[in-house]
């Protein structure tokens, strides 16, 4: 079984793997899709791999499958894909994306923020061991950079935080990140 976690932002109109970019454009999903089911998947029918699994007394043959998990995130002032590719599961996890200078549409009275650093981009918010921040603190420790960062949009429980929403906010300069 090939696993996959990622995480990908649409640029575009959805109707193509292609269509959904990592957050340093230098990956898509329509890379990663072939990369494991022509690639990974037959590693298993290699001669090394054989020996090995038979040394591990693993019976032959083996039936082989692909699993990408991970978020979709779409733009919020742009439409909605008509059409997805049959390999994206209607029911995916979806997040919205921003750049910089629209990090204005997620402010709200009383809402609260976190920022999540890479290593930690699929936690859920319980796992989290960061702090919830107010929008001016949220905007000022993003202003300038150039890497994209995950933003959960949360509300105050009995508990602790629950997440309501969770986005990426990009660099303006982000390739194909203008609104048209």
């Amino acid at each position: 079984m090939e696993v996959a976690l990622k995480l990908y932002l649409l640029d575009g109109d959805g109707s193509s793997l292609s269509h959904y970019i990592g957050t340093r454009r230098d990956d898509c999903l329509a890379q990663k899709w072939h990369r494991m089911l022509y690639h990974q998947l037959k590693l298993a029918q290699q001669p090394a791999a054989q020996q090995q699994l038979a040394e591990l007394g693993i019976e032959q043959p083996l039936t082989s499958a692909l699993w990408i998990k991970g978020w979709l995130f779409y733009h919020p002032l742009r439409p909605a894909p008509k059409k997805q590719p049959e390999q994206i599961n209607p029911c995916h996890l979806k997040g919205w994306w921003l750049t910089q200078s629209e990090l204005k549409l997620i402010k709200a009275p009383g809402r609260v923020y976190m920022l999540v650093r890479k290593p930690d981009w699929l936690l859920p918010v319980s796992m989290l061991e960061t702090g919830a921040i107010d929008f001016d603190r949220l905007r000022d420790e993003i202003a300038g950079e150039t890497r994209a960062h995950l933003v959960l949009i949360l509300h105050r429980a009995d508990d602790g935080w629950v997440e309501r929403s969770r986005g990426f906010v990009v660099a303006d300069s982000w390739p194909g990140s203008k609104i048209q």
